[in-house]
């Protein structure tokens, strides 16, 4: 198992459009953003990379570079406190990330000091987070499965770290599950194991703390088990698991944005578009005493379409972001 803790001073500030939301002055407010960024690989070949990447004659240093360039834009564009990125190589990408935003002159109010990164030894890609807050205690969790009638496939890592911010602590878990590639019915069942592993970690924590739960989860919120009451109820997702002796069910309830009260959608789109259908498979999920508002897929150019679509990137033309839209949010607590 393999990760590495990085801390970096940066500089820099832009405002961010989200939605004005009334907050308590008791209350504290911090910004996150979950994205998973496609396949970023450095401009190193290690042999762990994905095929269209190796020994690719349009994968080179500069192509590398425009990439990072455009990444730092949108984080800048973007300027959550917090973001919560799925797809990155290394470490090293995060020390790019980190230099290229302090080096750069628009960027010069703007600053995100803190990051992690994780991933498994001999895998592809892995979870980062940067933030303008202080990152502590930084955990990661793993699955060994040995029950099915199937080899596990390589499963990425459950990641645990505490954002200390305003004198306050978030406990964050970033997920990144198991892809439908080989079949949505197939691969089902790891990514039931999966909300297994979440569940019963977010089980040991009491409501009176703060806990956000996000990443690309290739399932979307809908596909969950939801709960909809027709009032007003925080909770209105379920997350399967059992106890950590694994002698009684422990189903966590969580809260989604991407639903109103009564179950329809809160936003027309989704973030991920696939066969011309929008899925809502990035998430972000709130439990105990913090509470998300002003959430939305940001579908804007450039790493968006007109339409709102996002811009996958493509290897041999270098251009494009992800072909996923990042989700943001308020996070209240």
């Amino acid at each position: 198992m393999k990760f590495s803790f990085i801390l970096f001073p940066l500089f820099l500030l832009i405002s961010c459009n989200l939605d004005s939301v009334d907050i308590p002055s008791e209350k504290s407010t911090i910004t996150l953003a979950t994205w998973n960024v496609q396949t970023f690989f450095d401009a190193e070949t290690s042999g762990t990379e994905y095929s269209d990447f190796i020994k690719n004659p349009d994968w080179t240093r500069e192509a590398y570079q425009n990439r990072l360039d455009r990444l730092c834009g949108t984080i800048s564009n973007l300027n959550a406190d917090v973001y919560v990125f799925q797809e990155i190589e290394n470490s090293n990408v995060i020390i790019d990330i980190s230099n290229k935003l302090q080096t750069n002159a628009w960027n010069s109010k703007q600053q995100w000091t803190y990051s992690c990164f994780a991933k498994k030894e001999g895998t592809s890609i892995g979870i980062a987070v940067l933030s303008k807050y202080p990152l502590e205690n930084l955990k990661t969790h793993s699955l060994q499965i040995e029950t099915q009638q199937e080899a596990q496939p390589d499963s990425r890592l459950l990641i645990e770290v505490q954002i200390v911010a305003k004198e306050k602590t978030i406990t964050l878990f970033a997920n990144h599950w198991k892809s439908k590639s080989g079949g949505e019915v197939e691969t089902e069942i790891w990514r039931d194991w999966q909300e297994l592993q979440l569940a019963q970690q977010i089980s040991t924590f009491s409501k009176d703390k703060n806990v956000v739960i996000c990443g690309d989860f290739n399932r979307s919120a809908e596909d969950f088990i939801c709960s909809f009451s027709g009032d007003y109820k925080d909770e209105n997702t379920i997350l399967r698991g059992i106890s950590n002796d694994c002698k009684s069910i422990c189903n966590t309830e969580v809260y989604s944005p991407w639903f109103t009260k009564t179950g329809t959608f809160a936003e027309d789109g989704g973030s991920y578009y696939f066969n011309e259908k929008w899925e809502r498979i990035d998430n972000i999920f709130c439990f105990g005493n913090v509470k998300i508002s002003g959430f939305s897929p940001k579908a804007t150019e450039p790493w968006a379409t007109s339409e709102g679509i996002p811009k996958k990137y493509i290897t041999y033309t270098g251009n494009g972001y992800s072909d996923h839209l990042p989700v943001m949010c308020n996070l209240v607590f």
